[in-house]
């Protein structure tokens, strides 16, 4: 029989002060509708405050790791080591970024090496262009094979080549820049040669522009028949025979070659074709006219005219030999003296 004593607990409230215990420790704020339910075995005794005390103190294992990483972390920092991993690396480049416009860094080292590189790449690459280039200059594909002479009227092609002294197998480039030096050889060889220039029409090809000096014919002297230029000079040796081609014979000109420059000039002036139908010019004087020429043509044809007049007059030859011709009657057994000292006028004489 128990006594009621009010300073002694009673088994009800020692079984409600233990289940707030059991409910503080799980964390559990749920209660049972019904009774508690006694425990299978009797708890220990032992004060209230030391239980709580020990289950508020536990860590998680959440909370150690932090606790660890945090302390590592102030360790590196301490080191003077801190974001050294996000420094070296490169930014990270966003996915709406194509990946050939981002910049990405590199260490200066590897910059250094792939300078060098392309440098020894670039003098290696030079001396084989150099290579080629000298090789190709040696070369049959850079020498010239052929001359295209131009301009030339008088004188052969090879003649001018001879008098030049220009050949085959010669370094087509160096050929051509010496031009000067091959006109000088050319005019020393040929006087009548006036001006020679090279130019290059291919790897292989050179075209020689030749000037003359015109051949106007031969001068009658005591020497024989020696070539006249149109610049009065007269060159070679004297022929002892007239020579077969079809240019004209000068003669009974005054010594002081005045007159025979003028005139030299003036047919220099002529195209080929009308000085090669003269046959002989004849230094003809009068007292009304001191400059009078008679030009015997190669048709027959006797024409006067002035010394000054020739070039301007006489390259209508053709026309109006031809107009005379046509306007008298028994041409074929006489010969037209054209008259064209003043104006134009023919008439015909027997031969």
């Amino acid at each position: 029989m128990t006594t009621d004593d009010p300073k002694k607990p009673s088994t009800a409230d020692i079984q409600k002060h233990l289940n707030q215990l059991t409910d503080g420790v799980t964390g559990s704020s749920s209660q049972s509708d019904g009774p508690a339910t006694p425990p299978k075995h009797k708890a220990k005794t032992q004060s209230p405050k030391t239980k709580k005390h020990k289950v508020a103190k536990q860590p998680s294992v959440w909370q150690n790791m932090r606790q660890s990483m945090h302390r590592q972390q102030n360790k590196i920092r301490q080191e003077g080591l801190g974001n050294v991993i996000n420094d070296d690396l490169p930014e990270e480049i966003p996915d709406d970024i194509a990946m050939d416009t981002a910049t990405l860094k590199t260490p200066k080292r590897f910059d250094r090496l792939t300078r060098n590189q392309w440098q020894g790449l670039g003098v290696m690459i030079l001396f084989i262009f150099l290579a080629l280039v000298i090789g190709w200059l040696v070369s049959p594909a850079a020498q010239v094979q052929r001359y295209q002479v131009v301009g030339n009227d008088d004188l052969t092609a090879n003649q001018v080549l001879q008098a030049a002294q220009l050949r085959k197998r010669q370094s087509t480039f160096l050929t051509a820049n010496e031009s000067s030096y091959f006109q000088t050889n050319a005019k020393k060889a040929n006087p009548q040669i006036k001006s020679l220039t090279l130019t290059i029409k291919n790897p292989t090809t050179i075209q020689v522009q030749v000037k003359e000096h015109p051949k106007v014919g031969y001068l009658r002297t005591e020497l024989g028949y020696q070539t006249l230029l149109d610049n009065g000079d007269v060159i070679g040796e004297g022929a002892k025979t007239r020579p077969s081609d079809q240019y004209a014979i000068y003669e009974k000109f005054p010594n002081n070659q005045k007159e025979l420059k003028k005139v030299s000039h003036q047919v220099g002036k002529l195209n080929g074709p009308i000085r090669r139908s003269i046959s002989d010019v004849v230094w003809s004087p009068t007292k009304l006219n001191p400059e009078r020429l008679m030009l015997f043509m190669n048709d027959g044809n006797e024409v006067l005219i002035n010394a000054s007049d020739v070039s301007e007059k006489l390259k209508y030859y053709p026309s109006i030999a031809a107009q005379f011709k046509a306007n008298q009657k028994g041409a074929d057994k006489k010969k037209t003296i054209i008259d064209l000292q003043v104006g134009a006028y023919g008439y015909q004489q027997d031969f």
